[in-house]
């Protein structure tokens, strides 16, 4: 099974880098998920940000960092990559 099949029918979900991370984590409330792809002015995918990166680096909410300044860099799989982690990444 690939990626794609997984997320066919489903909302593309995304915020712009210059979201603070209240903006991103009500984002991410509102519609039940636990991540969200940060996306440059472009469209170009940048990182995600996750509730690992709320509860790990936020200390005093509400905190207006933009959430660029909080994603790290990940490898992102084509769309013909299958949809099971690389040995040794989890």
């Amino acid at each position: 099974m690939l990626i794609r099949d997984v997320i066919r029918n489903r909302e593309p979900y995304s915020t712009k880098a210059t979201a603070t991370v209240q903006e991103a984590a009500e984002f991410m409330a509102e519609r039940n998920i636990g991540a969200v792809c940060v996306i440059d002015e472009e469209g170009r995918l940048l990182g995600v940000f996750s509730e690992r990166d709320v509860l790990n680096r936020i200390v005093v909410p509400p905190t207006r960092f933009e959430i660029a300044s909080m994603t790290g860099s990940y490898l992102v799989p084509n769309s013909r990559s299958p949809a099971s982690p690389s040995p040794g990444t989890m």
